[in-house]
């Protein structure tokens, strides 16, 4: 086979896309080729082959394969190589074992061909044992492989910039761009470090996989030395290994001829001595370059401070470190310092800057450090991969659009977001917060915390700051650290940065101060000596010299070095193996003591080319890339780059990827991005362009940059663009141009303004509005109405209300037509209606009506006059359809009635705000009009929901009502629109869905409001909800301790977003009465609090309408009847006229409603005044009644509880009891246990007033539980004081039901007949036992004896059988037999001699009635019970016993000595204790049903508790029973019994190189090998702790449980788990202590696992990966 001309003899090898094969050419000679095994190779595989050719081509040495030329042949590249050998040094380690001597002289040569690269001014980039061929017989090698060389003395690699590329088990840590050192030719040394550690050992020190993982194991550990893994390695030679194998450059070799000189002093020890004896290494290590350390000096402290802040974030707040210091101080350095530990410990490390020219590009930072970490995470696996895009999915919700727009590789992460949600524009910025916010939720987690270093802060934008602002407020948990560094000199307390500092700690956030200063002379003199080998006193009078310069500014003494170095006043002597000076030189010199001024001279040694370029650099910002400076620069490619090289040489300007280095590959070079070195580097470029050529350049620029930028990246770089041509916009005077620079910077505008970017959008819109011709409305209406739109927006949204307001007259003078009046009068309403100026915005509305040629009404009086016309023309409209058809209707198109209808939406906030409801209701009128005439729209659910009111307001039903507002709701639900559903939850949920569900309906859409106002949607109508449902909750009965903790989440987000009406009304109104309530307040009777004083917040004005005073009232309402104070109700029941008012239709007024009836029944008054409170409660309670047949559950325990009241206070008593009977049950099915705690109350003091303590007793118990329950610590201290006499039981519920209420409601009837002491007694006897057995037993003897039976039987029921468990007999008055049957009636009453009558009990199970009969046998339906014919009782009673209307039991009682023995009081009397016993035997049957299953569940718990959480085997305590009890039973019949230790080799290290989750699997998959290992009858196996395991072999001899121990090795082994840290195996490997021993009462099993112990320890000490037996002495056995 031919290529290129040249006869392929046979491939070496191929790797992916690369061939490398010997061929031949025409004369013979033989060469190699190296080619591309792809037709369609990469533009980065042809960059990097012509790069490698061309690096070839400037190197002769002998040590370096020769290159002799490079073809195209067709589409691949070959590159035509010289011929030394097919093999490489990775191929010659597997075949053959190298002596010692023969691998020294490879490594001597190694060291010889690298010193050869870097005095070519060249870093490989790429050492590695496959990249170095030998020849197998001499030994001699040579260097390949130079596609990632580089040209660059040092290179700063970032991980967020830069692809990783090398050989992953030889790249250097700086390599990997995650510890912000540079990579210089040191970067070489580590991966020959590699190299010979794979030499000299025969593998390489890390093996991994996992790519993240060999990442880590270089960043953060020190492979294990070579002389632990093979001892018969010389200890120095290990050293100089791990020497080269340094993380930090510093601490490396720094020399070739350090290390060659080391190196050829072990080969020659070791071929005269066979040995080689330790010598101090690097002794003659001493650089022939200027190399200034990397470590900080001076700033150990600040370092400390830095970690121990990322600590502190590591488990949760975020928190703010402030890093401040002149210019050149080194903050940059000192935060960069956090990059290496942070990575290591696998967190993130991010980083942005802010610019110093241009500061209108918002966000800018936080895009420069934020895009790079989404692509990093775009490049992990697709399991990964997964895991982000649904991490974030799940996070962002709706939000996401907002950030992709911002950040574009969010979206190729994710995919495409879904649609924004439209928004007001005044809530479009807290929606970006809190999107951003989430963003930083997923991103900064626990398990990944994340560092944002943003440097120049003193340059920051304003978005930025209150973007940042958000994310440190008290409630964050997002595990961030912000490192900001800032000029302290630049940034005074009216800096928009030292203001948000001080706003974030006074919102609670945590902030970290560092102030740095200049070296001390002792630090600038080590940093010396350091970097010139030499000492302190040598180098003082170059010190000292230094220091009148510099100051110790470390950025200025690094730069004055370097030029000192590179002017040859600071020279390296070969002669003398040392660095030299001259002192007078340099003062001749006369440098300067300004480090602009340095950096200006350095450039201006530049080609004039190489300034401009710079220059033209500087004006695109700190980053610039290859593309943007040919645009501006007007050069070629390849042009540019070569003028470039000189500063990137020279250090000027950093190389931020590879792309740079492809001088040959213009389309490869294109993609080179750049930095400045250093602010003070582009300030100084920037000064090279004269102030008065500086306009021009900028204009240039800007028309060059505009006019090679396609459309598809004029978004990109739109910013840029606007930053150069509005600098220059005096020079502009051509007409078309000015006014494409309008469109620009309208556009530009736009973009900043949808990012939050409010002062960026001003500008840019400022900057269009200037650019307006005088008739711009008549040329170019549609684009100046937007600008006057979108710049009144900006400008209020900016907090400039002056500025906006300036423009309406300008718009609405200029406007042509009424639609864009229209449009301009709706930002001004909106702005008025921001500012609270809801007054003002009425005028602006109606007159943007008039200019539609609507009308609408100037006073709530004259609206009141046309709400009722208004109302039956929508009544009207509303007639023609169904709601379904409605739901169907056309979609509203013409845009005079979409406007109409923002018109009357911006009415309906004015109004309502204002308190002209009246007006209000008219325009809701107005709004379902519009809407049915012209089609419907987003705003069209509105419409529907406010017009409920106005139905309400007609005196609707509201049921009707109701309907209306499920029609809003089915609407916002079928458009949605979160934000217009939002308002139509706020709205509906606590206002009128309660008047057709239960009131808990309305939370989970009262939540699900709050939820999506965290989200940024509508914050308003979420603000309302977080006051309604607390609001809601607090009517509901929800616990007050739990509604406390709720009020104060919701004060919470309306202090976030900035509500502090919103706020007032949640504390005066729910949570100052929630805590009066659990005496948390200065008194009981007061809502006042430390904290919060609602009297001053009220300043005695209880008269004036208002939101505030309305929830208030209601809560004063409610608190002055619980606590009994008549003075305090009366005062506030006047307010309810304005609770219904202000809160029309709500669960408040409803609330209000209710103790306003219950005060006046409860305190009627004199008797003028008591006819007319009975008249107003008997009005209230009719109310209820109808209310009621609308949502029983909201109303029917209220109406029956007031029905109650008034037949009390009718003197209706026996009503009276039935009512307050239904009342609790009610309130008890309803759910709310405030109405059945106050129902127990009044039922109790109706029957304290009929001197019936017995009766009251119970009921104030209960009503005492539930205001417990409730948490009303408050009012249970007020019914101590009014019950003095009873103990409550505090937390214990007595019970309280339904029956028990019927019971003694029933009681009345024969009062004078009963004892109800005695039924009393009865009762408590039955209630206190709670086990059946014996509550049978006191059951039995409670019914003969209160009925006066001689015998007896219980039946109880058990599905759909009867069974007999009780009988007993009683004689003389005592209860003498008790017998458990425990049988089927069927049983007992089936035999020749039956117990029992069947057909009685039947009867009355059937009829569920007491059965009475005297002589029972003579009655015909029981003329065939052979009992009866045989027992001829007197009398009988058969009771049913019903619980719930559910038959639970049946009572059979005889006597058989009198007639008529069971008398219609004794029936009553045990009846009455039906109840009772229905009670106590459900509860005794739930009891002992609990009993049984707590028994099964304790048993469950101890067999979990026996488990190890994660294994699922036995645990430790199990094993010690289990180990206790077999040698217990071992020890009584002379068994033997073995013992196996196991533990994981080297464990420590894999948790710490894998991860804590792939340790928690390692150990699973341990024990599931051993249990499997282990599998006999009586083998048990147990986690022992941590990764230590046992296993107890009972009845097992020594032979066998060696067997165990060989087959668990085994079993690991064959696991195959990766174990790259281990040094006794590749894998996962398991050591293993055995010890077999009869069991003796001699000893004791403590000492059985003590010697197992031993043996294991002799296990570890023998090599680990092996098992040994203990015997006195422990010999290891074979593997």
């Amino acid at each position: 086979m031919k290529l290129a001309g040249f006869n392929l003899l046979d491939v070496i090898y191929s790797v992916d896309e690369t061939v490398v094969a010997r061929a031949e050419a025409a004369n013979g000679n033989q060469l190699v080729l190296k080619y591309q095994n792809t037709s369609h190779p990469s533009l980065d595989l042809i960059a990097r082959w012509r790069h490698e050719h061309d690096i070839l081509q400037g190197i002769s040495s002998e040590w370096v394969i020769k290159s002799y030329g490079l073809q195209q042949v067709d589409a691949i590249q070959v590159l035509l190589l010289e011929y030394f050998s097919s093999s490489n040094l990775a191929q010659l380690l597997e075949q053959r074992q190298l002596t010692l001597a023969e691998r020294l002289l490879v490594a001597i040569q190694l060291v010889t061909a690298l010193s050869d690269v870097h005095k070519f001014g060249l870093v490989h980039g790429d050492i590695a044992a496959k990249n170095v061929l030998i020849d197998p017989v001499s030994l001699k090698i040579k260097l390949c492989d130079f596609g990632l060389a580089s040209r660059l003395d040092n290179e700063q690699k970032n991980d967020q910039e830069s692809y990783l590329r090398g050989t992953l088990e030889y790249i250097s840590p700086e390599q990997t761009g995650r510890t912000n050192l540079a990579v210089d030719y040191r970067s070489d040394f580590y991966s020959l470090g590699v190299t010979l550690y794979e030499l000299f050992l025969g593998r390489k020190p890390f093996v991994s996989d996992d790519p993240m993982a060999l990442l880590h194991c270089h960043l953060a550990l020190m492979p294990t030395p070579i002389h632990h893994l093979d001892p018969s390695l010389p200890v120095v030679l290990s050293d100089i290994v791990q020497k080269l194998l340094a993380k930090f450059p510093d601490d490396r070799y720094q020399s070739s001829h350090g290390l060659k000189v080391d190196l050829q002093n072990c080969l020659q020890q070791w071929q005269s001595q066979q040995q080689i004896k330790p010598f101090v290494l690097a002794t003659a290590d001493v650089p022939e370059r200027l190399c200034l350390a990397n470590k900080l000096y001076g700033r150990e402290r600040e370092i400390e401070a830095l970690l121990a802040a990322f600590e502190r974030v590591s488990v949760g707040h975020p928190e703010l470190m402030l890093v401040s210091g002149y210019a050149g101080i080194g903050k940059s350095a000192l935060v960069n310092q956090l990059h290496k530990p942070v990575v290591a410990r696998r967190a993130c490390f991010i980083k942005g800057k802010c610019e110093q020219f241009s500061r209108n590009q918002p966000y800018a930072a936080l895009v420069q450090a934020f895009q790079p970490l989404l692509r990093q995470l775009m490049s992990e696996g697709a399991e990964r991969q997964s895991y982000w895009k649904n991490k974030l999915l799940h996070a962002l919700g709706d939000n996401a659009g907002v950030l992709t727009a911002l950040f574009p590789n969010l979206a190729l992460l994710i995919g495409p977001p879904p649609a924004l949600p439209a928004l007001p524009v005044a809530e479009m910025e807290n929606r970006f917060h809190i999107a951003f916010s989430q963003l930083l939720g997923v991103l900064a987690s626990p398990q990944q915390p994340l560092v944002l270093f943003l440097d120049d802060l003193q340059w920051v934008d304003l978005p930025t700051l209150r973007l940042l602002q958000q994310q440190f407020n008290a409630d964050s948990e997002a595990c961030l650290l912000v490192a900001g560094a800032y000029r302290d000199n630049e940034v005074d307390e009216g800096h928009p940065l030292a203001q948000t500092v001080a706003a974030i700690r006074q919102a609670g956030g945590v902030i970290s101060r560092l102030q740095l200063d200049n070296l001390t002379f002792a630090h600038l003199s080590q940093l010396i000596a350091d970097a010139l080998r030499c000492s302190n006193d040598k180098v003082a009078p170059l010190a000292a010299l230094c220091w009148e310069k510099t100051q110790g500014n470390p950025f200025f003494l690094r730069q004055f070095l370097s030029t000192l170095y590179d002017n040859g006043d600071i020279v390296y002597s070969r002669s003398h193996g040392a660095w030299a000076w001259h002192i007078e030189a340099i003062q001749q010199r006369n440098m300067t003591d300004n480090v602009v001024d340095l950096m200006l001279g350095k450039l201006r040694r530049l080609e004039p080319e190489a300034q401009s370029l710079l220059s033209q650099a500087a004006h695109l910002g700190n980053r610039f890339d290859m593309v943007q400076l040919c645009m501006v620069s007007e050069l070629e490619i390849g042009a540019a780059a070569t003028a470039l090289w000189p500063a990137l040489r020279d250090g000027l300007i950093v190389p931020l990827n590879d792309a740079y280095k492809f001088a040959h590959t213009p389309e490869k070079l294109a993609q080179a991005r750049y930095r400045f070195l250093h602010d003070r580097v582009q300030q100084a470029a920037y000064s090279l362009t004269p102030e008065q050529q500086r306009q021009q350049l900028q204009l240039r620029t800007g028309r060059l940059l505009l006019a090679h930028t396609p459309p598809s990246q004029l978004e990109e770089r739109l910013f840029g663009i606007l930053e150069q041509l509005n600098s220059a916009l005096p020079l502009i005077d051509d007409a078309a141009e000015r006014a494409q620079l309008l469109t620009l910077n309208l556009r530009g505008g736009i973009k900043a303004k949808a990012a939050s970017a409010y002062s960026t959008a001003v500008s840019l819109l400022r900057e269009a509005k200037s650019l307006l011709t005088a008739d711009a409305w008549q040329q170019w209406p549609e684009q100046t109405l937007s600008l006057y739109k979108e710049l009144a927006e900006t400008e209020y949204l900016n907090g400039d209300f002056a500025a906006a307001e300036a423009l309406y007259p300008q718009g609405l003078a200029g406007a042509a037509d009424a639609q864009a009046k229209v449009t301009l009068c709706l930002v001004q309403a909106e702005q008025y209606l921001i500012q609270g100026r809801f007054a003002e915005s009425f005028p602006v509305l109606r007159f943007a009506l008039e200019l539609l040629g609507g009308s609408f009404p100037a006073s709530d009086e004259e609206a009141g006059q046309l709400f009722p016309q208004e109302f039956e023309k929508a009544e009207q409209l509303l007639a023609r359809q169904s709601h379904a058809a409605l739901l169907k209707a056309p979609e509203m198109t013409q845009p005079e009635h979409l406007l109409q209808m923002r018109i009357y939406w911006a009415l309906s906030y004015a109004t309502y705000q204002t308190g002209q409801f009246r007006a209000f209701v008219v325009d809701a009128c107005r709004l379902v009009q519009t809407t049915l005439q012209y089609g419907q729209c987003d705003i069209s659910c509105i419409a529907y929901v406010a017009y409920v009111t106005a139905m309400s307001a007609m005196g609707k039903p509201y049921p009707l009502c109701y309907q209306m507002g499920r029609l809003a709701l089915a609407l916002s639900e079928q458009r949605d629109n979160k934000y217009f559903r939002l308002t139509v939850y706020q709205y509906f949920g606590p206002f009128y869905q309660h008047w057709g569900e239960p009131l808990k309906n309305t939370l989970p859409y009262l939540d699900k409001g709050l939820d999506w106002g965290q989200e940024g949607v509508n914050p308003l109508s979420a603000g309302y909800c977080a006051l309604l449902r607390s609001v809601n909750r607090f009517a509901l009965g929800t616990r007050l301790s739990e509604l406390e903790q709720e009020c104060e989440q919701g004060l919470k987000f309306l202090q976030k977003s900035h509500q502090p009406n919103t706020e007032n009304m949640l504390r005066h109104g729910v949570l100052q009465p929630v805590l009066a309530l659990q005496g948390k307040t200065l008194s009981p009777l007061t809502f006042d609090s430390e904290l919060t004083r609602s009297s001053d917040f009220f300043k005695g004005d209880y008269q004036t309408p208002s939101i505030h005073l309305a929830l208030h009232s209601c809560a004063m309402l409610r608190h002055a009847y619980l606590l009994g104070d008549q003075p305090l109700w009366q005062q506030f029941a006047a307010t309810l006229p304005l609770i219904g008012m202000c809160l029309p239709d709500s669960p408040s007024m409803v609330e209000a409603s209710f103790y306003v009836a219950l005060g006046l029944l409860r305190w009627p008054g004199g008797d003028a005044a008591d006819n007319s409170s009975l008249q107003q409660a008997r009005a209230l309670t009719d109310k209820f009644k109808v209310w009621a047949q609308g949502c029983r559950d909201n109303f029917q325990h209220k109406h029956v509880l007031l029905s109650a009241e008034l037949a009390r206070v009718d003197g209706q008593l026996e009503q009276a009891m039935e009512l307050y009977g239904q009342a609790i049950e009610a309130a008890k099915q309803a759910g709310f246990c405030v109405c059945e705690a106050l129902a127990n109350e009044l039922y109790a003091r109706f029957w304290i007033a009929r001197k019936q303590k017995q009766l009251a007793t119970g009921f104030i118990r209960d009503a005492y539980y539930y205001y417990e329950a409730w948490g009303a610590k408050v009012k249970c201290l007020a019914l101590e004081r009014e019950w003095p006499t009873i103990t409550f039981r505090i937390g214990e519920k007595k019970q309280a039901t339904s029956e028990r209420t019927r019971s003694h409601r029933k009681v009345s009837e024969q009062s004078e007949l009963l004892d109800l002491q005695s039924l009393l007694k009865a009762n408590q006897l039955l209630a206190e036992e709670i086990h059946l057995e014996s509550l049978l037993r006191k059951m039995m003897g409670v019914l003969l004896e209160n009925a006066g039976a001689e015998q007896g039987a219980i039946i109880l029921v058990d599905g759909d059988e009867l069974v007999v468990e009780v009988m007993g007999k009683m004689v003389k008055g005592l209860q003498i037999g008790y017998t458990r049957v425990d049988k089927p009636l069927a049983e007992v009453c089936d035999s020749d001699y039956p117990l029992l009558p069947d057909a009685i009990i039947r009867h009355a199970q059937r009829s569920h009635e007491p059965l009475l009969l005297n002589c029972p046998a003579d009655d015909e339906r029981c003329s065939r019970s052979r009992y009866l014919e045989n027992q001829q009782p007197k009398s009988v009673l058969c009771l049913p016993i019903l619980s719930q209307g559910k038959l639970v039991a049946l009572v059979y009682l005889e006597n058989n000595l009198l007639e008529n023995a069971f008398t219609v009081r004794q029936k009553k009397t045990l009846e009455l204790l039906s109840s009772q016993m229905a009670i106590s035997l459900v509860n005794a049957h739930l009891y002992d049903n609990l009993e049984e299953k707590v028994l099964q569940r304790t048993e469950q718990l101890r067999q979990m508790s026996m488990r190890d959480g994660l294994t699922g085997i036995a645990n430790r305590r199990c094993f010690d029973e289990r180990l206790d009890s077999e040698w217990r039973r071992c020890v009584r019949h002379g068994q033997p019994m073995s013992l196996l230790m196991v533990d994981i080799d080297h464990f420590k290290e894999y948790n710490d190189h894998y991860g804590h989750v792939d340790g928690d699997a390692c150990i699973k998959a341990v024990a599931s090998a051993l249990a499997h290992s282990a599998n006999r009858a009586g083998d048990f196996v147990a986690r022992y702790g941590g990764e230590e395991f046992a296993i107890l072999l009972s009845e097992t001899d020594g032979e066998v449980a060696e067997q165990v121990a060989q087959a668990c090795l085994k079993a690991v082994a064959q696991l195959q788990r990766p174990h790259h840290t281990s040094q006794c195996s590749n894998v996962v490997s398991i050591s293993l202590g055995v010890c077999c021993v009869v069991a003796s009462q001699y000893m004791t099993a403590e000492q059985l696992v003590k010697q197992a112990d031993q043996a294991l320890y002799q296990a570890k000490q023998g090599g680990r990966n092996r098992y040994c037996v203990y015997a006195p002495p422990a010999v290891p056995l074979s593997q």
